[in-house]
């Protein structure tokens, strides 16, 4: 009986183990063109596929999945549509011939950018996050020119102008408030 269960389990794994390594081989590379690391909401993104020296010869390949996912495809590059912030699993398809094809995907991770809004609190400007987000810092502008001593939240006794701030939250994404007027 013993015996009986050795060469099923012999058969099983000497049957099953040319498929253990199906679709593990490496048949392209990606290389992202943008932001390193983690990329922003509204950042631009291309990823270019380019095929390993066993498959140079292959010209029939095809971007796939989602199509919300791309904002733009040009032959081995992909454009990531980076509008909405969330997860973009892209599909590459190298097509053999008519019956052989090598799949794989990659994972973009669309960090959100930062919301902030400026309100007027008797004779200060307060930026307040509209998301309930840890903004980490402000840049204060004026009239087109930054102020390079002022890196709250808070700016007091602002001259008559235009004023804006450029937040960074802790993902390091940034975003620009609407211009407030101070007469």
């Amino acid at each position: 009986m013993v015996k009986t269960y050795a060469i099923y389990f012999f058969l099983i794994i000497v049957l099953l183990f040319p498929l253990w390594g199906n679709g593990q081989n490496s048949f392209v590379t990606f290389e992202l063109i943008g932001p390193e690391g983690n990329v922003c909401q509204g950042k631009t993104l291309g990823i270019i596929a380019t095929l390993t020296d066993e498959y140079q010869n292959y010209s029939n390949f095809e971007w796939g999945g989602d199509a919300k996912n791309y904002r733009e495809i040009r032959n081995d590059i992909a454009i990531v549509n980076t509008e909405t912030p969330g997860e973009k699993i892209l599909q590459f398809t190298l097509n053999i011939d008519s019956l052989t094809k090598l799949d794989t995907t990659i994972s973009i991770s669309i960090l959100p950018k930062p919301s902030v809004k400026l309100s007027r609190k008797g004779k200060n400007i307060i930026a307040t996050e509209v998301k309930n987000e840890a903004l980490v810092s402000y840049r204060w502008i004026y009239d087109g020119q930054v102020l390079p001593d002022e890196s709250s939240n808070n700016l007091s006794n602002p001259k008559p102008g235009w004023y804006r701030v450029v937040v960074t939250n802790s993902n390091g994404c940034r975003a620009t408030s609407d211009e407030i007027a101070v007469n």
